[in-house]
């Protein structure tokens, strides 16, 4: 079974822009550290990875890897956002009934 990542990738196009939504996704949920750190992991230079998640570039298949590495990281900083958000409910329910 494919991850949900590699879902998403598999809708974008080689030699194309990615898509208005994945960009949105990517720049909300991942920053510049999350960008070097993928470089580095990739070999695809920051810049290079910077400029194809706002659009600038279209995707190649050597950036298509740091990509990847980028909405896996945007999905785990959606989800620790999301326990983040759920805890401080809860502390704040916690904090209201006693």
């Amino acid at each position: 079974m494919k991850s949900k990542s590699k879902l998403i990738i598999q809708e974008e196009t080689i030699g194309s822009p990615i898509s208005e939504k994945l960009s949105t996704f990517l720049t909300k949920y991942t920053g510049k550290d999350d960008r070097a750190d993928a470089s580095i992991q990739t070999g695809v230079g920051t810049s290079t990875i910077r400029d194809v998640i706002y659009r600038r570039n279209s995707m190649t298949e050597n950036s298509l890897k740091a990509i990847e590495l980028m909405l896996k990281k945007a999905f785990e900083n959606c989800d620790k956002l999301i326990d983040e958000a759920h805890n401080a409910v809860a502390a704040f329910e916690i904090e209201k009934t006693s």
